[in-house]
């Protein structure tokens, strides 16, 4: 969201529903530093249904729009858009490899059963780990993490037993 787009939806929000959260300095440029964020579409969307679907509370009174709200509101509506994109995208093509599940189960030649990620675009977003290098992996994550794909070295079977279970005795 650019400054321009910011002061039309400021307007907006003072010519329908005459709020006093936009008047102090400091807390205009919080909710400017939080649209930045978001697009215009989805914070204009997210304001006009706050305005015409105004909150009343158990007396009949109408509660006026704070900041919080419309912060949740926005981030409500940019989640919502994101899933519809993603389920378009899923329901647009299917991966003729894995079918959008995102893995693959193989057999070795013996007959054991192993779990490959699927080169496609979910698989990738689903299972990064297993598209990464051992370098990759020692950066992502947290101390924990790290740690635990260190032991994951110490706890491996060996390769004898890996090469048993994919070309048999």
């Amino acid at each position: 969201m650019t400054k321009d787009e910011f002061i039309r939806l400021e307007n907006i929000i003072n010519s329908t529903a005459k709020v006093t959260f936009l008047a102090n300095q400091d807390i205009e440029d919080t909710f400017f530093n939080f649209c930045i964020n978001y697009t215009y579409d989805v914070c204009r969307k997210a304001v006009i249904d706050l305005i015409e679907n105004e909150a009343v509370d158990s007396e009949g009174r109408r509660v006026p729009l704070s900041l919080y709200n419309v912060e949740r509101k926005i981030e409500r509506e940019a989640r919502i858009r994101k899933d519809l994109e993603k389920q378009q995208q899923q329901t647009d093509r299917v991966c003729p490899n894995c079918g959008n599940k995102g893995y693959i189960i193989t057999a070795y030649p013996a007959g054991a059963e192993y779990f490959r990620a699927c080169s496609c675009s979910i698989g990738r977003e689903k299972y990064p780990w297993f598209f990464m290098n051992w370098a990759q992996l020692q950066e992502t994550g947290d101390e924990g993490s790290r740690r635990s794909w260190g032991s994951y070295e110490h706890f491996r079977a060996p390769e004898e037993y890996h090469r048993q279970a994919k070309y048999g005795k």
